[in-house]
Parts: C-alpha cells; sequence; structure tokens
C-alpha cells in the first residue's frame, strides 16, 4: 500500500487488518498511519508489531496511543523501543505501564525516561524497579522523584542506589525517606551524602540512626548537623561519636548540645575536643558535666576554660581535678575562681597551684 492508500483506511478498516498483515507492515509503511488509525488498533493488532517494526513509530504516533493500548505491548516489544521513543511517553502512558512492561525495560531506555517523566511512575510501579533499574537512573532523574515515590521504594531497592545517586537526591527527598529506609543505608550510602544534604535529616531520621551509620559519617558531615539536629540525638547516640568526629563539631554544635546529652559524653570522647572547642561550651553545660567527666579533660584542654566557665565550676567539680589539671591553669585563669570557689579546693589540690 502506498501512502495515500494506507491514509484512507477507515477505523472499520483498521481494525480489520489480520494479525499477519500488521506484521508485514514495513518501516516506511508505519510512519504513514495517523493519530486515529493509531488509536483504532485493537490489542491483539499492538501485540502483533514485530521487534524491527517498532522503532519506526514515530513521535506523533507514540503520543497518540491510548493508555489502554499502551499496557498491551509485550515484554520483547518493550525492550525494542528507542531511546527517543521512550522520552516521548505521556503521563497517562507511563501510569498504564503494567509490572511487566516496567520490569521488561533495559538499562539505556531507563536512562532515557525525562525527569519530567520519572515523576509520572505511581507509586504501584516504583516497587517494580529491578536492581539493574535502578541503579540506571541518572544523578537528574533522581532528583526528579517526588516523596511519595520515593516513600514507596523497597529497602532493597533503597541499599542499591549508587553514591552519584544519593549525592543527588534534594533535601525534599533526604526528609521524606521513612525511618526504616534510613536504617537501610549502607555506610557507604551515608558517606555518599553531601554537606549540603545532612541538615535535611528530621528528627524522627536521626532517632533511627544505627550506630554504625552515626560512626560512619565523615567529618565534613558530622559539622553539617544543624543545632537542631544536634539536640535531636538520643542520649544512647551521645557516646557513640567517634574520635575522628568529635574535633569536627562546630561552636554552634557544641552550644547546643542538651544538659542531658552533655552527661553522655564518655571520659573517652572528653579528650578529643579540640582545645578551641572546650571554649565553646556553655557555663551552664559545664556545670552539668559530672566529676569524673571534669576530670577527664587534658592539660591541653584546661587553659581554654573561659571565665564564665571557670566560675560556674561546683564544689564537686573542683574537687574531682586532678593534680595535672590544676598545674594546667594559667596565670590568667586564676584570678577567675571566686574567694568560695577557692576555699573548695582541697589542701592537697593546692599545693599544685604555680607560685
Amino acid at each position: 500500500m502506498i501512502e495515500e492508500q494506507i491514509q484512507s483506511l477507515t477505523k472499520v478498516q483498521i481494525v480489520s487488518l489480520t494479525i499477519e498483515q500488521v506484521s508485514h507492515l514495513t518501516n516506511q509503511q508505519i510512519p504513514l498511519f495517523t493519530t486515529e488509525q493509531i488509536q483504532a488498533l485493537t490489542p491483539i493488532q499492538i501485540r502483533s508489531f514485530n521487534v524491527t517494526q517498532i522503532p519506526y513509530f514515530t513521535s506523533i504516533q507514540i503520543a497518540s496511543f491510548l493508555p489502554s493500548r499502551v499496557s498491551k505491548f509485550i515484554e520483547i516489544q518493550i525492550v525494542s523501543f528507542t531511546k527517543e521513543q521512550i522520552s516521548l511517553f505521556l503521563p497517562s502512558q507511563i501510569t498504564a505501564f503494567t509490572p511487566s512492561q516496567i520490569q521488561s525495560f533495559l538499562a539505556t531506555q531507563i536512562a532515557s525516561f525525562l525527569p519530567l517523566q520519572v515523576v509520572d511512575f505511581t507509586k504501584q510501579q516504583v516497587p517494580l524497579f529491578t536492581i539493574q533499574q535502578i541503579q540506571s537512573f541518572l544523578a537528574i532523574q533522581i532528583a526528579a522523584f517526588t516523596p511519595i515515590q520515593i516513600d514507596s521504594f523497597w529497602l532493597w531497592q533503597i541499599k542499591s542506589f549508587l553514591p552519584l545517586q544519593v549525592a543527588a537526591f534534594t533535601r525534599e527527598q533526604i526528609a521524606s525517606f521513612l525511618p526504616l529506609q534510613i536504617q537501610s543505608f549502607w555506610l557507604w550510602q551515608i558517606q555518599s551524602l553531601t554537606e549540603d544534604q545532612i541538615p535535611a535529616f528530621t528528627k524522627i531520621q536521626i532517632l533511627h540512626l544505627t550506630e554504625d551509620q552515626i560512626q560512619s559519617f565523615l567529618p565534613i558531615q558530622i559539622a553539617a548537623f544543624t543545632p537542631i539536629q544536634i539536640e535531636s540525638f538520643w542520649l544512647w547516640q551521645i557516646p557513640l561519636f567517634t574520635k575522628e568526629q568529635i574535633p569536627n563539631f562546630t561552636k554552634e554544635q557544641i552550644a547546643s548540645f542538651t544538659l542531658e546529652q552533655i552527661r553522655w559524653f564518655t571520659l573517652l570522647q572528653i579528650p578529643f575536643f579540640t582545645p578551641e572547642q572546650v571554649s565553646f561550651f556553655t557555663k551552664e553545660q559545664i556545670s552539668w558535666f559530672t566529676e569524673k567527666q571534669i576530670s577527664s579533660f587534658t592539660e591541653q584542654q584546661i587553659p581554654y576554660f573561659t571565665k564564665e566557665q571557670i566560675q560556674e565550676l561546683t564544689m564537686e567539680q573542683i574537687q574531682s581535678l586532678i593534680g595535672q589539671q590544676i598545674q594546667s591553669f594559667t596565670k590568667e585563669q586564676i584570678p577567675f575562681f571566686t574567694d568560695m570557689q577557692i576555699q573548695w579546693f582541697r589542701a592537697d589540690q593546692r599545693k599544685f597551684f604555680k607560685g
């Protein structure tokens, strides 16, 4: 049939085409079908197109397929769509894809969906993506997933995201992960998060971080937590911070630790605060350190206690100071002690004062 003959076919004539006739349409004839003719094709006829014919559907024809017909393509046909054709599917067509169709898309096809198409996958379709498909999404596509779609990922799908994909999540997406999804992150995925993403963690998400996850945060990530997030950590999570992480707390972060959290720092953690960080503790925080915690401050840290901090030391804290700590107070710090505090020093402690 020539162009005029094909385009003159009525809907009734189109419907009457046999499976053999459809499968024998040439690559030159397929692009000639009009929108109305494409929409007249029956499910059986749709399935009759062979893999060599599929790539010859034009952009107008691709957009013409009714959703009810799109769902009739079989798997071998789905994998025959070109990258250009994939990028032409409309929202109503995408939502019509069946489970078997979704899982038949090749990695190259998955990467061909436009970001504005990615948002069209339903929460029923998202859980159908295979590991290979998940890992085929480009960063720009990853950033397009909606919070509803994010919630729809299975835990095993979450675990399959690659480092560059993890780093592509937006703040809104990060905040939309369910607690169990957050807990499913591999440690290398946690470390793939950028410093711009860290502030997006919600209080609930922080509370669900595992011990290993907390200890996997890199120094630059630790410094990215907001004061509000710092306050959100469970008391039992405080002792988990490592000696590599502690020196990276900022002035604002240190000041945001609650009084209850302060008491959960271990004697092994305290020496790893830098001298400058020590000066960032508020006077209220200082007063909440236990005697054992006070006695764990090092000779390098003691000289950085401020006047306000020193004058907040209680009798129990002062009497917990050991000789080396007392000797570490500078001549500029000694006058900061109040008369009452001086009286609290035991006789065996006073001998360590310089001069």
